[in-house]
């Protein structure tokens, strides 16, 4: 079976007022920003140069945005350049220059079934699949339990509404141990 899949990139942006500098930010440069857009280009290319790119901007207050290439590279343009532009927009003025700390993370998760293909072949009958189904759902709520609660069992015992008894056998027949920090 072939894994389902989550991507998920979260942006985490800063925002200040441009100072100079060494750069290694976005910068979005304003309409009337006492320098224009390939002035700041250049001076990011004096500091680390083919490093950024130019993303020229329709718009009545910002004039554009100079970008990392390697931020364009994990992000397309078209998805990252609107939030950006929006985000900008709430604090700018034609006269600003502004500089955007961006940080780029990238969260996959994936989801893998583990349960064997040979498990629908053969003899298994419906009820057996239903029991083994049953059984890895049940371990994975009494090791979450555990986990949350510390691993105190008593405290577990009265959540999953089992007897204590109860809990301590299932523990030890599904092999579940505590994992050491």
């Amino acid at each position: 079976m072939v894994p389902k899949q989550e991507r998920k990139v979260e942006l985490r942006l800063r925002f200040a007022e441009f100072k100079g500098g060494p750069v290694q930010k976005t910068l979005v440069v304003g309409k009337k920003a006492p320098i224009t857009l390939k002035d700041a280009k250049k001076m990011t290319d004096s500091i680390l140069p083919n490093h950024y790119q130019i993303i020229p901007v329709k718009d009545d207050i910002i004039a554009g945005l100079i970008i990392r290439k390697a931020a364009l590279k994990m992000i397309s343009e078209k998805a990252l350049i609107p939030i950006l532009i929006e985000e900008a927009k709430k604090i700018m003025v034609p006269e600003n220059i502004i500089e955007i700390d961006l940080d780029v993370s990238l969260a996959i998760r994936r989801i893998i079934d583990l349960t064997e293909k040979a498990e629908l072949k053969g003899k298994t009958t419906l009820k057996e699949m239903s029991k083994s189904a049953k059984e890895r759902a049940e371990k994975e709520m009494i090791i979450q339990a555990l986990e949350k609660a510390n691993w105190n069992k008593a405290k577990v015992a009265r959540q999953l509404d089992i007897d204590y008894k109860t809990l301590y056998y299932k523990i030890k027949n599904y092999g579940i141990k505590k994992q050491k920090n």
